[in-house]
């Protein structure tokens, strides 16, 4: 059962920019103060749905939540400079899935996850991330988890490697066998997988399914 946080708003109508910054911020457990400035970063460079204040204040979507999500991921507060947030977003959410013979995103059809099995094999990992979250605001769940059956949901970016990864495993405990399927993906151009091997420092970082699962209740 996924938790929802009790002050988020969830009305008729699409979700604030505001209400997002809040959201991550409490699912996330990162500042509030450090998620505004990502948030601003994002929209400073055409990144987030802008449109006015107050009544006339932007209704965030699904790419808009997908972006700030990968902005932290990708740069993360403790490693990096706020400055760098956008940029980080902009390699990030470029990765392509560039290895249709590796994954198929029809196979994700079986956890449950139909917005994002609909994706071609060839797509970006921002496409990706926003099919989660407006799957997740569409009602689609991950199997639950019972006693005999254990569902594991891993994504996972590398920022420095530009490097992410999707993957599904659901484990039947009684058979102690396995089905799962993988996205992964990675720079499409040479420099870029060039100046991405320099050095051998990298973090990795992660996310479960119960934030996209948040977010999709909160955009949609």
């Amino acid at each position: 059962m996924i938790d929802f946080p009790s002050f988020a708003f969830y009305t008729n109508e699409m979700a604030t920019p505001g209400q997002l910054v809040h959201t991550v911020s409490d699912v996330l457990g990162v500042p509030i103060a450090t998620v505004i400035q990502y948030d601003r970063q994002l929209a400073e460079n055409g990144l987030r749905s802008v449109k006015g204040r107050g009544r006339g204040a932007a209704r965030v979507t699904a790419r808009d939540a997908a972006h700030l999500v990968i902005a932290l991921m990708g740069a993360p507060p403790w490693v990096a400079t706020i400055r760098s947030a956008a940029e980080s977003c902009e390699k990030i959410r470029s990765l392509q899935s560039n290895h249709p013979d590796l994954s198929d995103p029809k196979k994700f059809r079986r956890f449950g996850l139909h917005q994002l099995s609909e994706l071609p094999n060839r797509h970006l990992f921002v496409d990706a991330i926003a099919a989660l979250i407006e799957g997740a605001g569409r009602g689609e769940r991950l199997p639950e988890r019972v006693p005999e059956r254990d569902v594991v949901f891993n994504l996972r970016v590398q920022s420095r490697l530009l490097w992410a990864m999707i993957e599904v495993i659901d484990f039947d405990v009684r058979t102690k066998k396995a089905q799962k399927n993988m996205l992964v993906y990675n720079a499409s151009h040479k420099n870029e997988k060039h100046s991405a091997e320099k050095g051998d420092l990298f973090i990795e970082v992660g996310l479960s399914y119960t934030t996209l699962a948040i977010l999709g209740h909160l955009v949609s």
